[in-house]
């Protein structure tokens, strides 16, 4: 995160883990006068050795002029693409633009929770709601002893654990993952 920018890229989306940044330039050279250049017309393939290249969600975001862009996977090798080589543990990034390029990925966690209820053995149902994107993850048939949701991005969420026993109760809490 020393790369000039890197501050930026990592600001602009905090549900991502951007672990390596690259200072990429071009220098041309006039008659001997050699001077840096931000941008060409041809698209040039940045290589760049990823040891999280198997990671889900893998991310390619730039930050160029006053923005963050985030580059697509795409097999075109066209401007603002990459493509992810995990057999070689590569990241091929496909640009006409030359700054600060950052890699990451979205990190995933399983979540784990208990929730005692005395000795009631009927059938339960968790629900596990996105406070920013209102997604739901819903388990149903579950038991009290052991709610495990898998695969969940960071964020804020709220837990919702419903079961009847002659009336419906629940229980509702709010849950931070990462």
């Amino acid at each position: 995160d020393e790369a000039e920018n890197a501050d930026k890229i990592i600001a602009s989306d905090t549900t991502i883990t951007y672990d390596e940044f690259i200072e990429a330039s071009v220098n041309k050279s006039v008659d001997g006068v050699v001077s840096s250049v931000s941008e060409t017309n041809e698209v040039i393939e940045i290589v760049v050795p990823y040891a999280n290249v198997n990671k889900r969600e893998v991310t390619v975001a730039s930050y160029h002029g006053e923005e963050v862009v985030e580059y697509t996977e795409a097999n075109t090798k066209e401007d603002g693409t990459f493509i992810l080589d995990k057999d070689n543990g590569l990241v091929k990034i496909y640009t006409k633009k030359f700054s600060t390029f950052a890699l990451g990925y979205t990190p995933y966690f399983n979540l784990g929770t208990k929730v005692t209820l005395g000795s009631y053995t009927g059938v339960v149902t968790a629900t596990l709601k996105n406070v920013a994107t209102k997604e739901k993850i819903t388990l149903e048939n579950v038991t009290l002893d052991k709610v495990v949701f898998s695969d969940l991005k960071k964020g804020d969420y709220i837990l919702t654990i419903t079961w009847v026993d002659g009336v419906t109760n629940s229980i509702t809490m709010p849950v931070k993952i990462g």
